[in-house]
């Protein structure tokens, strides 16, 4: 009887950890959008300071990846010409 309660309480606690460990890792994946968005906006603004940013506030994360692959490829194509 006590073996089945240490072992549902093991599973219990290796749960647990794993959901923590789970929201860890989203929440530096969320973070470091966050980071990547503003680096990327503010990179863009100071190229070109009459692109409009309204309604980057609440970007979905895959607009931040698109934002961000079409920035690098635009200034990979102005330093390789060709």
């Amino acid at each position: 009887m006590v073996d089945k309660v240490t072992k549902r309480s093991r599973i219990q606690s290796k749960k647990s950890i794993k959901h923590l460990l789970e929201r860890q890792r989203r929440a530096r994946i969320n973070y470091s959008l966050s980071e990547l968005k503003n680096l990327v906006l503010s990179a863009i603004h100071q190229g070109n300071p009459q692109v409009d940013l309204n309604g980057t506030e609440k970007m979905e994360k895959a607009e931040i990846l698109e934002l961000t692959v079409n920035y690098i490829k635009a200034i990979k194509g102005h330093t390789n010409p060709g």
